[in-house]
Parts: C-alpha cells; sequence; structure tokens
C-alpha cells in the first residue's frame, strides 16, 4: 500500500499480485465510494454517519462526520 499526499487530500493505492485479494480490494473501495457518496449527501442533515453508511468489514467507523 502507497500513500500519496496532493493539494486536496491523498491518493491511496492498494495492490496485491494475488486475484483473489485484488478483488476483494475492488469490492472493499468500490463499498468505501458509496458509502462516502451517502456522507456526503447526508452531512448536512444530521451530526452522525447515515445508519448503515459504513461498510461492514471496515475498521475504520467513525460516529461523527467532520
Amino acid at each position: 500500500m502507497t500513500v500519496e499526499k496532493t493539494k486536496d487530500g491523498v491518493t491511496l493505492k492498494v495492490t496485491s499480485k494475488n486475484a483473489e485479494t485484488v478483488k476483494a480490494i475492488q469490492e472493499h473501495m468500490t463499498e468505501h465510494v458509496a458509502m462516502m457518496k451517502k456522507m456526503k449527501e447526508e452531512a448536512g442533515k444530521a451530526d452522525k454517519a447515515p445508519e448503515g453508511a459504513c461498510c461492514a468489514n471496515c475498521p475504520m467507523k467513525k460516529d461523527v462526520i467532520k
């Protein structure tokens, strides 16, 4: 995994030579993109992340959107 700082955030690159791991990474990141879009849409409506907005296996869950 590599992280590149950009002027407006970061670029995260996660890779593997194992095809099953690649598929799992792709699926997990697809879940994150959907979660982040939903959180952005709901950010102005509440102080907490919308119910079900976090992906099931993510260790980075947070209760408050900042």
